[in-house]
């Protein structure tokens, strides 16, 4: 009915009466995976049996619709799920290949420099326009369209779509990448300490740093400061006590938790923070500025 065709019943399955593996491997040995060369051997025949019985089988034809019937070896019969893809994952091989993106980027500002620092341990293309982080006058042109709060950073991808707020930025760069765990758990840590940098750490040191080198006018915030700067040691606080016999903010290694928090707890003291007081603190910003790829912040 409706002019789609009869598939055949299971009974008028057509039959290979007898598929002859030993006389004709059906692929090579994968030498790369040992724990199946065994198996690969035995089913490609490349170890033909001492009995003809053990050496052929049977083996029969499934018709599928829309698709053609596959295995690991490429005979029919045997079918695997298919690999999932993932669309983000096949623009960033993109990336690699010599794709840019582009970047209004501030040099001072730490939020900008933690997408220029994941990008560099990516080794992506991209290219970068700077923003005045003090004159705001020309936002609304050159942000208008990108970031409704006319905030940088602000990525363009490669396919036009702009990506707004440091924290997004990061993960959509970074994930299915080894910045981002695969453990759910783990995962859910990373956003926690990107969560707490936002709202705890970069409120406080951020704010207290701008305020002091960067405004040009700091006695206009004097009556503000020691309050961001008490919000700024229990945030620092919260990072030893957590660091405090750990490498690494989240599991054994690198991930977008300690390339967020790195990027303004180690200019912490242009905003007047004493990071003497911070041992393991001290320990882990040199732990991360001493990995494969890092780029300082003036780069």
């Amino acid at each position: 009915m409706g002019g789609e065709p009869a598939w055949p019943r299971r009974s008028h399955w057509p039959v290979v009466e007898s598929l002859d593996l030993a006389a004709r491997p059906c692929c090579p040995t994968p030498q790369h995976r040992r724990a199946y060369r065994g198996r690969a051997d035995q089913a490609c025949g490349s170890e033909p049996q001492a009995q003809d019985s053990a050496a052929r089988r049977p083996a029969r034809i499934v018709p599928t619709r829309g698709r053609r019937p596959y295995s690991r070896c490429g005979a029919p019969g045997r079918r695997r799920a298919p690999r999932r893809r993932d669309p983000a994952l096949t623009r960033r091989v993109r990336r690699r290949c010599g794709v840019a993106v582009l970047l209004y980027d501030s040099p001072v500002s730490g939020n900008c420099y933690k997408v220029r620092l994941l990008l560099a341990h990516l080794g992506l293309h991209y290219e970068r326009r700077s923003v005045d982080v003090v004159d705001r006058s020309n936002r609304p042109e050159l942000l208008g369209g990108l970031n409704p709060a006319l905030r940088v950073p602000a990525l363009v991808l490669d396919d036009g779509r702009p990506l707004a707020e440091s924290g997004a930025i990061l993960w959509y760069l970074g994930e299915s990448t080894r910045f981002v765990p695969e453990d759910a758990y783990e995962r859910a840590q990373v956003l926690q300490w990107m969560f707490f940098e936002q709202y705890d750490h970069e409120p406080a040191i951020a704010v207290a740093r701008f305020w002091l080198a960067y405004s040009g006018r700091p006695e206009a915030f004097a009556d503000r400061l020691e309050e961001r700067t008490a919000a700024g040691h229990r945030a620092l606080g919260a990072m030893e006590r957590h660091l405090d016999g750990r490498a690494y903010l989240v599991g054994d290694s690198l991930t977008l938790a300690d390339i967020a928090l790195y990027a303004y707890t180690h200019v912490a003291h242009e905003g007047g923070f004493d990071l003497g007081e911070y041992p393991a603190v001290r320990r882990w910003l040199e732990r991360v500025a001493a990995e494969p790829g890092h780029v300082s912040i003036d780069a």
